[in-house]
C-alpha cells in the first residue's frame, strides 16, 4: 500500500501464501500483492522499479525490489473454465472479498494490509489451527475449475503436514480423473514436492487411485501381498513408508517411488509358499525411466534414478569389493545416494532387515 499512495483511493494487500507462512511463525518465500489497481495504474504505481509483464492480460504484473520478484495482480473475479486448468477470460473488481472467492483453499484466501489487518473471509485462520486443507466453496466446483488443485491439495497435506477434510478428500477421490487434462510437467512439479514432503506417507496411502491417473503402473502394487517374512506392508505401502522413512533428497525419493513397481510382474512362489522377486530391480528400472520421460524429467535425473534403482538391491554392502566397485561404477556422490535409498528400502520392512541387509529380498 506504501509504493501505491501517490495514487490514492488504491487499495493493496499481500495475500496467499506469505500470509499463510506468517501466520505460521514461517518466512515467506515469496510475496503476492493483490490491488484494486488495473494494469495501467499499476505501472504507474511502479514506475521507479523494474516490472516485467507475466500476466497483463490477466491483471497480473511482475516488480523487481531489491532481487525479489514480487507479482502484483488486479483484483478479479475469473470467467468460466473450459479446460480444468485456467479461465478463458477475467474481470476486474473493486473488492478483495471477490478475489478471495476464487482461490483455492481457506488456507490460501486470506488477505493482510496495516490498514485492516487480517482479512478472513472463509476460515483460513481456524483451518490453520486445525491443520486442515479444505477448498474455498465447494470442492467439486474447484476442482473442475483447475485440476491441479487436486494435486495441490495433496501436496500442502504432505509438506505441512495437515489433514484434507473429508468433503474436500472425496471431491479430490471422485474428480481425480480430471487430472488427465494437466500436462506432464505441472503433474511432475506437484508429484516432486509431494514426495520431498514432510509426511508423504498419508498422501501416498490415502489417495493410490490419485497416482495412478498418471503412474498407472502403481495399480498392480496397490495391496499386492508380498508374501515374504521380510516384509510387513503390501508393495505400495511399503513404498510409501520406504519414501517417508528416507533421507530428504528427490532423487531418493524419486528412486524409493519406483525401486519396487515392478515387483509384481516379477512375483514367484517357492515351494514353501514364499513370495520372491528376482530381477526386479532391473525391470523397475526400465519401468521407471519410462515413466520418468512421460512426466517430462531431464535427462540426468533419468538417469540418475534408474541407476539408484538398477543397484538397490545389491548385497552384501559390507563386502570391500562389493563398496569400490559400487563407488567405481556410481562415483561417490550416487553411492551415497543409494545407501540412503537401502536404509530407505530397509526401514520399510521387518525390524531386522536394516541390521542384515544379506536377507534382503
Amino acid at each position: 500500500s506504501v509504493w501505491c499512495r501517490r495514487i490514492f483511493p488504491i487499495k493493496a494487500y499481500i495475500v496467499g501464501g506469505c500470509v499463510r507462512d506468517a501466520l505460521m511463525g514461517k518466512s515467506p518465500h515469496d510475496y503476492d500483492i493483490a490491488t484494486s489497481a488495473v494494469p495501467e495504474q499499476m505501472k504507474e504505481c511502479f514506475s521507479d522499479f523494474k516490472v516485467i509483464e507475466t500476466g497483463i492480460k490477466h491483471g497480473t504484473l511482475t516488480v523487481l525490489s531489491d532481487e525479489e520478484h514480487i507479482e502484483v495482480t488486479t483484483f478479479r473475479v475469473d470467467g468460466e473454465y473450459l479446460n480444468h486448468r485456467s479461465p478463458e477470460n477475467v474481470s476486474f473488481t473493486q473488492r478483495i472479498n471477490d478475489d478471495l472467492s476464487r482461490r483455492d483453499f481457506t488456507i490460501n484466501a486470506m488477505a493482510y494490509s496495516d490498514r485492516t489487518g487480517i482479512i478472513d473471509k472463509f476460515g483460513g485462520q481456524r483451518d490453520l489451527f486445525n491443520r486442515k486443507v479444505r477448498c474455498v466453496g465447494e470442492p467439486s466446483a474447484r476442482f473442475y475449475e483447475d485440476a491441479l488443485r487436486i494435486l495441490r491439495a495433496i501436496r500442502f497435506s504432505a509438506s505441512l503436514d495437515f489433514e484434507v477434510e473429508v468433503i474436500t478428500a472425496i471431491a479430490i477421490h471422485e474428480y481425480c480423473y480430471l487430472l488427465e487434462s494437466i500436462s506432464a510437467e505441472r503433474i511432475r512439479n506437484e508429484l516432486n514436492l509431494i514426495i520431498t514432503g514432510d509426511n508423504p506417507i498419508d498422501a501416498l496411502v490415502k489417495y493410490p487411485d490419485v497416482f495412478s491417473m498418471f503412474i498407472p503402473e502403481i495399480r498392480k502394487c496397490i495391496g499386492f501381498n508380498q508374501m515374504n517374512r521380510h516384509h510387513i506392508y503390501d508393495v505400495w505401502e511399503h513404498t510409501a513408508n520406504a519414501i517417508t522413512n528416507s533421507k530428504n533428497d528427490l532423487i531418493v525419493r524419486l528412486a524409493l517411488l519406483f525401486h519396487d513397481i515392478a515387483k509384481p510382474d516379477c512375483f514367484k512362489l517357492d515351494d514353501e509358499g514364499e513370495g520372491h522377486f528376482y530381477g526386479h530391480e532391473q525391470q523397475s528400472a526400465v519401468t521407471a525411466e519410462i515413466i520418468m520421460k512421460r512426466l517430462k524429467y531431464d535427462g540426468e535425473t533419468i538417469k540418475d534414478v534408474s541407476q539408484l534403482i538398477a543397484y538397490h538391491y545389491v548385497t552384501p554392502v559390507d563386502d570391500e569389493k562389493v563398496v569400490k566397485r559400487l563407488l567405481y561404477y556410481l562415483g561417490e556422490k550416487q553411492f551415497h545416494r543409494l545407501i540412503e535409498v537401502m536404509k530407505g528400502d530397509s526401514r520399510a520392512k521387518q525390524l531386522f532387515c536394516m541390521e542384515d541387509r544379506k536377507s534382503v529380498v
